[in-house]
């Protein structure tokens, strides 16, 4: 299951994610300053072969994909790595070259996702969705939030990772980085 966090600050925002953890993943890299295209850079973690799921650009911006296993993927495959799509798009600092963007880069095959976007500056957060034949956008208040995808049964593990989240917000027990780390360390409920 990963699992993305958000908190804003006054300051900005906390984010936290934890990748899914399929035993079959290679290992990642740490986070580290990355080097992407028109001379942008951007810090985050790494797959071997340089996909990213979640990363800070240089403008602020920070972006987080998850795999959106309750949508089938379109036709067989052979698909592009969703990790390709932040070093793509990171650059971006307004959403209409952004969309036009994700637009083109989703003409490739991929498998479906939810890109979550933090465009800092304007203080928005919209959730991309593609399922494989389209893209569809949601925007979110600018206020905590959770996102939560699962291999096994996803609706299931945002419900009960919501209903933790939602309990320890409403404690004042999610306030902090220190926080958002004990929440991606737990397995609460199970």
């Amino acid at each position: 299951m990963c699992t993305l966090s958000f908190l804003p600050t006054p300051e900005g925002l906390i984010l936290g994610m934890n990748r899914d953890e399929q035993k079959s993943r290679i290992k990642a890299h740490p986070p580290i300053a990355h080097s992407l295209s028109k001379g942008f850079s951007c810090l985050g973690p790494s797959e071997p072969n340089g996909g990213m799921w979640i990363a800070a650009g240089q403008n602020g911006n920070v972006f987080a994909l998850l795999n959106w296993y309750s949508v089938e993927p379109k036709g067989s495959g052979p698909y592009t790595s969703r990790g390709s799509i932040i070093p793509s798009l990171l650059y971006q600092t307004s959403l209409l070259p952004f969309r036009s963007d994700l637009e083109k880069i989703t003409q490739e095959a991929f498998r479906p996702f939810r890109l979550v976007t933090f465009f800092t500056g304007i203080k928005t957060c919209i959730e991309w969705q593609y399922d494989g034949y389209g893209i569809m956008r949601l925007d979110h208040p600018w206020m905590s939030g959770l996102w939560a995808s699962s291999g096994q049964n996803e609706s299931a593990a945002q419900t009960s990772r919501k209903a933790v989240w939602d309990t320890l917000s409403n404690q004042g027990h999610l306030m902090s980085t220190g926080d958002l780390r004990g929440f991606h360390r737990s397995h609460s409920p199970q």
